[in-house]
Order: structure tokens, then C-alpha cells, then sequence
């Protein structure tokens, strides 16, 4: 390119300090190219983004945690369903409340068992959220079961901790706020 203007892609580049200390900065440049088309020079910024890399490592360890969660609370109504049917229980299943219950005794084991400590980071709601997400899940696979899909049910499946994406959030509590407003005679409200 002679006398021109070559815009370089953006990229982000993790850089490391005499110290040690470790920070992301995200680069754009672009090249000017002198009239015998060779680089003469580069304009470049350069942004911390740190932060939000931090926050993206904190939230993909959070999803990590979401997809064991839901395979311990698989496992654990599996585990449960073969107890019960050697037992010969008439209730084989539980239920997401019945593991609210479980997820209550992991939280309180986890403030003082160090090796749980890493539960503290998925915040309670969520852990629910994963509950009634597999609750739904399951209620789904035996209706299909029962509607005669045989092995077309689509029994729910274990998730990938490698791949983790998703973090259920607890869907918003409906508003405790009533807007009333009756007209009177004259048209205007009360």
C-alpha cells in the first residue's frame, strides 16, 4: 500500500510488569505507509481492560460451579431412585424442594469446611435456580416418558464443566407495587 492508511486488527494482549503484576490491555493501531508503500510508523491506544477480564474469569468460574452443581443434583436423584426402589419406597423421586434442603446443608458446611469454599461463590438464589431448572427438567423427560416416547424422552443430561456457559439467574420477584386510580365525576384521577 503506498500513502495510505492500513488499520491493523484490534487485539488484547496480556502484559507483565517488572513486578510481576499481571494486567490485559486491549490494542488498536494503524499503519501509515510512506510513498514506497513500506510501515513508517504506527498510531496505536492502548486500554486496560482488566477489570472486565477479571470479572469474566470471576463469572465463567461461577458457571463451572452452575454445571457441577447440576451434576451433583443429578447424580443425587439417581442415587436416590435406585436406594429407593431396592428399599422399596413408594416416593422414588425428589424433588427440587427436597434438595433446597441439601443445597442449605452444603451452604452451611461450606463456611467452615475449607474444601467447600468454593460453593460461597454461586449466590443462593442461583443454586435454587439450578434446583428448579432440573426439577423442570425432569418433570419434562417423565411426561414425555409417560406419553409413550420410550426411549425418545430425552432424559436430562450431565453438563460439560469445561464448557460451561450459563449461569440461571433466579427470575425477578413480581412486583409488590399496586397502581390503583379511579375517576371521579370530574374526569380526573382520585
Amino acid at each position: 500500500m503506498r500513502n495510505g492508511v492500513r488499520q491493523l486488527p484490534p487485539a488484547e494482549y496480556r502484559l507483565t510488569g517488572a513486578d510481576g503484576g499481571v494486567i490485559w490491555v486491549h490494542a488498536e493501531a494503524i499503519a501509515l505507509c510512506g510513498p514506497d508503500g513500506r510501515m513508517q510508523r504506527y498510531i496505536a491506544s492502548f486500554i486496560d481492560v482488566s477489570e472486565g477480564k477479571r470479572q469474566e474469569a470471576a463469572l465463567r468460574e461461577q458457571a463451572r460451579m452452575c454445571a457441577v452443581l447440576w451434576n451433583a443434583l443429578l447424580e443425587m436423584r439417581e442415587t436416590h431412585y435406585r436406594r429407593a426402589k431396592l428399599r422399596g419406597d413408594k416416593k422414588t423421586s425428589l424433588t427440587a424442594f427436597d434438595q433446597g434442603k441439601d443445597i442449605t446443608t452444603l451452604n452451611a458446611a461450606a463456611k467452615t469446611d475449607l474444601s467447600l469454599a468454593e460453593w460461597r461463590i454461586i449466590p443462593r438464589g442461583t443454586q435454587e435456580r439450578v434446583a428448579d431448572m432440573l426439577d423442570l427438567a425432569m418433570k419434562a423427560f417423565f411426561k414425555r416418558a409417560k406419553s409413550g416416547a420410550g426411549a425418545a424422552s430425552g432424559y436430562p443430561r450431565y453438563k460439560s464443566t469445561r464448557f460451561a456457559e450459563n449461569i440461571p439467574l433466579r427470575e425477578p420477584a413480581k412486583s409488590c407495587w399496586k397502581f390503583e386510580a379511579k375517576v371521579l365525576d370530574g374526569g380526573r384521577p382520585s
